[in-house]
């Protein structure tokens, strides 16, 4: 993905793995919540200086973005500095409505906590039973390589990876923290913000990072 917004644009890019995914920590016991990842963020674009940014989301990333651009309304209607200007926020699989997000059948099991501690346990130790759940994230058309599958398992279960996701990301934890999202995540909150929503379907399945990256960075590019 990186390579193919290279190859089009020298613009900065900022990447980042909230607390609890990817290469960040994932402290055990840790009170997981889009609000603190919501203030890593502003606290990142601060260090950087960072005066305005188009923010793109993938899955859960989205409802961070939800309450980044929730607080620039709030702060707005306040009179107050925004902060980072979000000149544009493309979400990608995620969603506007907090009510209205929904997993497959076949990845639900791994954000509850009582039934996925020991899923994902499994799917964290053996190569052969982390095969099955990830191959339908694709469309039927994509064939997945044993290639693809491993460099997936490598990067999901690093940092015990796997083994911290229905910790941090679990499904009740998301509807109990809806809230606070306020008119944003439920309808535009303002005349500007209806006019600027936009939505687009790109082919193939859920992971269109893999699927189609230039469709994507070509989504991304024409935002700037």
């Amino acid at each position: 993905m990186d390579a193919e917004l290279a190859e089009r644009s020298n613009a900065d890019r900022l990447f980042l793995d909230h607390v609890g995914h990817g290469d960040s920590d994932k402290p055990l016991g840790h009170p997981y919540s889009r609000y603190e990842r919501a203030d890593l963020v502003e606290a990142l674009w601060r260090v950087r200086s960072v005066e305005a940014t188009v923010v793109v989301a993938f899955d859960y990333s989205c409802i961070v973005s939800l309450e980044l651009v929730a607080r620039r309304i709030e702060r707005q209607r306040a009179g107050e500095g925004p902060g980072t200007v979000i000149r544009t926020c493309l979400l990608a699989n995620g969603g506007l409505f907090a009510d209205g997000h929904t997993d497959p059948w076949f990845t639900t099991p791994l954000f509850n906590p009582r039934a996925g501690g020991p899923l994902t346990w499994v799917g964290q130790h053996s190569r052969r039973a982390f095969a099955p759940f990830f191959r339908p994230v694709f469309s039927r058309s994509y064939r997945v390589t044993a290639a693809g599958v491993e460099q997936a398992y490598q990067a999901i279960s690093r940092r015990d990876g796997s083994a911290y996701c229905p910790r941090s990301s679990a499904l009740p934890r998301r509807r109990q923290q809806r809230g606070p999202i306020r008119g944003t995540a439920t309808a535009p909150a303002s005349g500007a913000a209806q006019r600027c929503v936009e939505f687009t379907e790109l082919p193939g399945g859920h992971l269109a990072t893999a699927e189609r990256p230039w469709g994507l960075a070509e989504l991304i590019e024409g935002l700037r």
